[in-house]
C-alpha cells in the first residue's frame, strides 16, 4: 500500500483488486472471461468520468448559492439597521427571511448530495451551510427582539448603526474585533444608564441586551465560517 500511494497508482488498485478476485473465482481464464472484465472497466470508468464532469458544475452552482446566501444575510443586517430608526415593515422582512430560507435549503440538498458522493471540498461547504442555518436562525430572534424598540427610541440609532457595521464587516477582510469592541462598549453605556422606570421601559431595555448578546454568537459564528478551508 505505501508503495502504491508512494507512486501515486492507488486509484487503480480498487478496480484492479477487483478484477483479480474475479479471475480468481472463475477458476480459468478465456478471452470470454476477459471481455466480461474488460466491459466491468469501461463500465467503473465511464462512470467515474461522469461524475468528474458534473462535479465541478455542482460546485459552482453551490458556490453561487453560498455567495446568494451571504449576500441575504448582509442584506437583512442592513435591513434592521434600518428599521430601527424607520418603520418596520412586515411584509419586506417575511420575504427577506424566505428567500434566505428557501437558498439554505437548497444549497444544503446539494452540499449533502455532493457529500454522500465524496465529493472533493463538500464537507466543509456543508460544515459552512450548517453554521449559516444557525445564523438565519439568530436573525430571527434578533428581529423579534428589535420588534420591542420603537423607531422613537433615542439609542435606537446607536443599535441601527452597529447592525449595518456588523453587515459591512461580513467577509474575510472585515474587522470583527472592531465590532466586538464596539458591542462591548454600548453594553457598558446601556449598563450605566439609570434603571427603566416603566414595563416598557424594561422591555426595550431586556430586548436590546437580548440582540447584543444574539449579534455577539452570529459574529463568533462569523468567525467560524471564515476560518473553514476553501479547499
Amino acid at each position: 500500500m505505501p508503495i502504491s500511494f508512494l507512486l501515486k497508482i492507488e486509484l487503480g488498485l480498487g478496480p484492479s483488486s477487483v478484477v483479480v478476485t474475479h479471475l480468481l473465482s472463475y477458476g480459468e481464464i478465456n478471452s470470454s472471461i476477459i471481455f466480461n472484465e474488460l466491459g466491468l472497466i469501461l463500465i467503473g470508468t465511464g462512470f467515474a468520468m461522469l461524475t468528474n464532469l458534473y462535479a465541478p458544475e455542482s460546485q459552482d452552482e453551490l458556490k453561487k448559492w453560498i455567495e446568494d446566501i451571504d449576500g441575504d444575510i448582509k442584506d437583512i443586517l442592513i435591513f434592521f439597521g434600518d428599521t430601527l430608526v424607520n418603520n418596520l415593515d412586515v411584509k419586506i422582512y417575511d420575504g427577506k427571511i424566505k428567500k434566505l430560507e428557501d437558498d439554505i435549503n437548497k444549497a444544503l440538498n446539494l452540499a449533502i448530495i455532493e457529500n454522500d458522493n465524496r465529493i472533493e471540498n463538500s464537507k466543509n461547504l456543508l460544515i459552512g451551510l450548517s453554521h449559516r442555518e444557525r445564523e438565519k436562525d439568530l436573525l430571527m430572534e434578533m428581529h423579534d427582539d428589535l420588534k420591542s424598540i420603537p423607531k422613537e427610541y433615542a439609542d435606537g440609532k446607536l443599535i441601527s448603526d452597529l447592525m449595518i457595521d456588523t453587515a459591512n464587516n461580513l467577509s474575510d477582510n472585515g474587522d470583527m474585533v472592531k465590532v466586538k469592541k464596539r458591542i462591548e462598549f454600548l453594553q457598558e453605556h446601556f449598563h450605566m444608564m439609570e434603571l427603566p422606570e416603566t414595563h416598557e421601559d424594561f422591555i426595550i431595555r431586556s430586548s436590546i441586551f437580548q440582540v447584543f448578546r444574539s449579534l455577539n454568537q452570529f459574529i463568533d459564528i462569523s468567525k467560524i465560517i471564515s476560518n473553514i478551508p476553501s479547499n
